[in-house]
């Protein structure tokens, strides 16, 4: 049991065995920095988050069985499709994609976060009406608490966007802006001498960097 950002936790299974005769699902997954250029300059965003994303993507009869896990209170097998095997991210994916076919000028997603972007707020509504329908349409569903509707600003994939901008999330660069000072020339060295290490073609740092 892993736990999640949101204090709850996840059911995990070790599948590289699984995976290590698993043949490769090649659909690609979006360049994160393409999606941030088209919505950046958006005034008006909508961010849709999938409730249990890949739970909502039944297993056929033949990968069932292969889904199973041993626990002290015995034998399991999966009815959907659990985090962890290979092509998971893929299969979720082109889901998502086939979804919002057709929707691609104002809405974009990387697995199960969905992002609608307008101009206008009359906009905004019409493209959550259209998004929402579609949604509904497959009886896939969305965690509210994590769902933001027709806002100036959001965090999403990582970065803080609206009003014409592309920043970091404040909570990536604290431990940046946290990060002390080297105070004596043995902190000083230490910083040094494992960049430097670095610098030497086919050498590894003989020196851990400290950390404050």
């Amino acid at each position: 049991m892993v736990p999640k950002a949101d204090g709850t936790l996840r059911l995990c299974t070790d599948f590289r065995r699984v995976n290590s005769v698993t043949v490769p699902d090649p659909f690609p997954l979006p360049r994160i920095e393409d999606l941030l250029d088209r919505i950046g300059k958006s005034k008006y965003l909508t961010k849709l988050d999938m409730k249990r994303g890949y739970w909502q993507v039944p297993l056929d009869d033949v990968s069932v069985p292969i889904s199973a896990f041993v626990t002290p209170y015995g034998h399991f097998q999966r009815r959907y499709m659990p985090f962890g095997l290979r092509n998971a991210p893929a299969t979720f994916f082109r889901l998502v994609s086939t979804l919002l076919m057709g929707l691609e000028s104002f809405c974009a997603a990387y697995l199960d976060d969905i992002i609608i972007f307008s101009d206008t707020w009359e906009e905004n509504l019409a493209h959550i009406r259209a998004v929402l329908t579609r949604i509904r349409s497959e009886k896939l569903t969305r965690s509210p608490s994590k769902c933001h509707f027709a806002v100036a600003e959001v965090d999403y994939l990582g970065h803080h966007i609206g009003l014409g901008r592309v920043q970091p999330r404040a909570q990536k660069v604290k431990a940046l802006l946290d990060f002390s000072a080297p105070t004596t020339r043995k902190h000083l060295a230490q910083i040094s001498a494992c960049l430097s290490d670095l610098l030497k073609n086919g050498t590894k740092s003989r020196h851990a960097c400290p950390t404050y």
